[in-house]
């Protein structure tokens, strides 16, 4: 098991500066952390200098991305698809470049496109082949894809782990596996402990927040049910904590967060850490790193 933190606890917006905060991290007790490449901030800082800084910490990465209206890979219009496809190959590239095995997030069509009649399945179509050539580009790089489903109010198209193994089934390489985040699941899953074993094997990262995207633990979240499913389908990947405690520019539209969900950054990190740390001690105990 690995632990990680994202780096938007910490920061607003992706620089050469960022890497200053990774030693407070692993201070915190993390492996490492999940990197933001959306976009607009995809470029905006040098990634020879980001390894080098990850090596110099003791820490490791995971890419995370997703894709703007205009880059959308389940897009009917062939140019829209097509700049998609660039971006997410160069996000790929930029994953493997700090050394990361996995990217994460909403990659299979984008943040604030919301049909008044939801997803179409010539739409379904074009994201499982757009998925198939990304998922042979990035297994070229050893890159694993990992399809987080949103809540209905931040995306459309994926909602629920059933929806996330479908679209895996219809893509059918294997480097692309289920991410679960406990912050949407409390919207869209009605019991974590099944949703958990029905990804099974699949489930290849996990994003942990509480019911308002706060400090696990500090919510209604039904976590002895989440673990004991960890424990059950032998997850030993990463558990990265996402709990934004206050405005992300960059994401705003999508994740709206309009107070403080943690005293501090450093809290939130320690006080997340403590709470998972113990709860698999608890729920999931031969879980590796734990004993």
């Amino acid at each position: 098991m690995k632990f990680g933190l994202h780096l938007y606890v910490y920061v607003r917006e992706m620089t050469n500066a960022t890497w200053d905060i990774l030693p407070r991290i692993k201070a915190l007790g993390y492996d490492g952390c999940e990197v933001p490449l959306m976009p607009e901030e995809l470029d905006h800082f040098d990634y020879a200098l980001a390894l080098a800084k990850l090596e110099e910490a003791g820490m490791l990465a995971v890419g995370s991305t997703g894709m703007t209206p205009d880059l959308c890979i389940a897009s009917d219009d062939a140019a829209v698809r097509a700049r998609g496809m660039a971006h997410m190959k160069h996000a790929i590239d930029c994953t493997a470049a700090l050394g990361a095995t996995v990217i994460s997030g909403a990659l299979y069509a984008a943040f604030g496109w919301r049909p008044s009649h939801g997803r179409t399945q010539q739409q379904w179509v074009q994201s499982a082949r757009s998925l198939k050539e990304l998922a042979r580009y990035a297994a070229d790089r050893n890159v694993t894809l990992t399809l987080e489903a949103l809540n209905r109010y931040e995306h459309y198209f994926i909602n629920t782990v059933e929806d996330t193994l479908k679209m895996i089934t219809d893509v059918g390489e294997p480097n692309v596996k289920v991410h679960m985040d406990t912050y949407h699941m409390n919207i869209e899953e009605r019991n974590f402990y099944q949703a958990v074993l029905k990804a099974g094997s699949l489930l290849g990262h996990v994003h942990c927040a509480d019911n308002d995207r706060g400090i696990p633990g500090t919510g209604h979240i039904d976590w002895k049910g989440f673990f004991k499913g960890l424990h059950e389908v032998h997850y030993d990947e990463w558990i990265i904590v996402e709990s934004f405690f206050e405005p992300i520019p960059s994401i705003v539209d999508f994740s709206p967060i309009w107070r403080r969900l943690a005293p501090d950054a450093d809290t939130l990190g320690r006080e997340a850490l403590r709470f998972i740390k113990s709860s698999l001690k608890q729920y999931a105990p031969e879980q590796a790193g734990i004993l």
